[in-house]
């Protein structure tokens, strides 16, 4: 155990200076940040607060904290392998290693916590002397900052594991499953705690509950604990391994494995960085808002982030308006995404395919590296253009706000179009990578022509699904359908085998994009040309 608490030590020591009671600890950072954060909850309140929401708030604050925190150590920590080389070579058991990394997540949190609660009370400490809100009892503001202290504690272990499980699984697909995991979860909390800021929106109201539900609560966490931890010394570890002495990410051709009698730090100049090499390679060709693009592209997109921000101030005044105007923005973010990747996956017919099948390294490898610049690129944009949104949105409300009740409402909507359009279009680019595949077994035609008219028909699912109108007795401050969540379950099952379908069949005849401009599709277009 001693071993245990000394790997998470340091783990953790990559944080001391934010952290009290550390020797490298910077305490004027840290009262710095405090009073940042405090001065933020402050003024986003504007004094319309109660017990509850300030600290749901708080809460959703700190939830949000971790997830990025541990994001942001599976994706940059250890790309590339470069975090781990460090971690893999030191003397202990792979249980031990896990089990450090996980007690420091736990460690982090429970900073985390406490920096929360004293963040929350000072907030409500400061407005009751000054008078704006009104004075509660001290047994309900320890419930209350009980039950906040209560609830952060018991996901706690959950929200280490899932950091652990990002951290130590490394492979391509883990890193696509942590991006759609963390919009998964941080949206909807995202949207809620623009809500909890203020009394009139939304009376949040903690509630203790039953013994028995804490207990199962508490027992489900723990057993989620264990599993990952058993996952990530028992897999991923071995995983981690292979990357280190294989590449990244493992080769699935023998002829392309590394001799193992080969020096290892050889090897891991050699291929360590193939899959985030590739992914970097095609970025590049949809960077459109760095130093690096052209100037002319670059004012173009910061136009158009200015014209959603205005638009979203204009449309911010009715719950009509706010939700038909994010309704086009997730719509036309859909037809965007699925349109552009479409063109994208025709550049083999412009001699893209035979130098880029070139590169020494597997099928999968190629084409997960390009579907995953391309998706991570397109959806870096709409966070872009949703976030250009909400400024206008919190401009409007800071000037003439609209009621809590109609935010709320409002909020529900946005969040089951984004849960329902923004994944299908990823699975659609997925599943159209059957392409390749067709072009071997002409037969799988019936697959792709109903793949490919399906766009059209997927562009009406927010009115048939969402949208209450074609339910008899309600309406739209009724809030959405509520069915929907059937509809989203029947879409995800069809959707993630097709997605899976098409990036398997895709990946294994990839080499058949180099001779698809001598298809009987294209013979057929250079007979008309001639």
């Amino acid at each position: 155990m001693k071993s245990v608490w000394t790997l998470a030590k340091l783990e953790l020591s990559r944080y001391s200076t934010y952290l009290p009671g550390t020797s490298q600890s910077n305490y004027i950072r840290i009262g710095l940040i405090f009073l940042l954060l405090l001065a933020a909850s402050m003024a986003w309140s504007r004094g319309n607060v109660n017990v509850g929401s300030l600290y749901e708030l708080g809460f959703i604050a700190y939830v949000e904290t971790m997830l990025i925190i541990m994001v942001w150590e599976a994706l940059n920590g250890g790309r590339a392998g470069r975090g781990q080389q460090w971690w893999l070579l030191l003397p202990y058991s792979r249980l031990t290693l896990v089990l450090g990394k996980a007690f420091s997540f736990v460690w982090l949190g429970l900073y985390l916590i406490l920096f929360m609660l004293l963040l929350c009370t000072i907030h409500y400490a400061l407005f009751v002397l000054w008078g704006s809100v009104p004075y509660a009892d001290a047994s309900s503001l320890w419930q209350t900052a009980g039950t906040a202290g209560w609830a952060a504690l018991a996901i706690l272990p959950v929200m280490s594991s899932i950091g652990l499980l990002m951290s130590v699984f490394q492979m391509w697909w883990t890193r696509i499953g942590t991006v759609i995991v963390f919009i998964y979860i941080s949206m909807p909390l995202l949207i809620f705690a623009l809500l909890a800021g203020s009394s009139a929106a939304i009376d949040f109201q903690f509630t203790i509950p039953s013994a028995q539900n804490v207990w199962l609560l508490v027992a489900a966490g723990w057993l989620f604990s264990c599993a990952a931890v058993w996952l990530s010394s028992a897999i991923g570890m071995k995983q981690l391994a292979k990357l280190r002495f294989h590449g990244y990410p493992v080769v699935s051709s023998p002829e392309l494995q590394v001799p193992l009698t080969m020096v290892p730090s050889q090897v891991t100049k050699r291929r360590s960085g193939a899959f985030w090499a590739l992914v970097a390679m095609e970025k590049r060709r949809y960077d459109w808002i760095s130093r690096h693009a052209p100037r002319r592209i670059r004012w173009i997109v910061y136009a158009l982030l200015a014209l959603i921000a205005f638009f979203g101030y204009q449309n911010s005044g009715s719950l009509t308006d706010l939700i038909f105007f994010h309704s086009i923005i997730t719509m036309f973010s859909y037809m965007g995404i699925v349109v552009y990747g479409l063109n994208k996956n025709a550049d083999f017919s412009k001699g893209f395919a035979h130098w880029w099948l070139a590169f020494p390294h597997s099928r999968y490898v190629l084409l997960g590296s390009r579907i995953f610049a391309y998706l991570t690129s397109m959806l870096t944009y709409w966070l872009l253009a949703m976030l250009s949104a909400g400024v206008g949105f919190a401009l409007r409300q800071w000037l003439n706000p609209m009621s809590g009740t109609d935010i709320l409402i409002a909020g529900k909507y946005i969040a089951e179009n984004v849960v329902l359009m923004i994944p299908l279009a990823v699975f659609y680019v997925l599943a159209v990578q059957i392409m390749p595949a067709v072009n071997k077994y002409p037969l799988l035609i019936i697959l792709l022509v109903p793949l490919l008219a399906s766009y059209g028909f997927c562009i009406q699912l927010p009115n048939l699904w969402v949208m209450p109108d074609r339910l008899s007795g309600l309406a739209l401050r009724d809030g959405p359908a509520p069915d929907f969540l059937k509809h989203l379950t029947l879409l995800y099952s069809i959707g993630i085998p097709a997605a899976l379908i098409g990036f398997g069949l895709g990946g294994k005849y990839l080499n058949r994009y180099a001779m698809m401009r001598n298809s009987i599709w294209f013979r057929g277009l250079r007979g008309k040309e001639h």
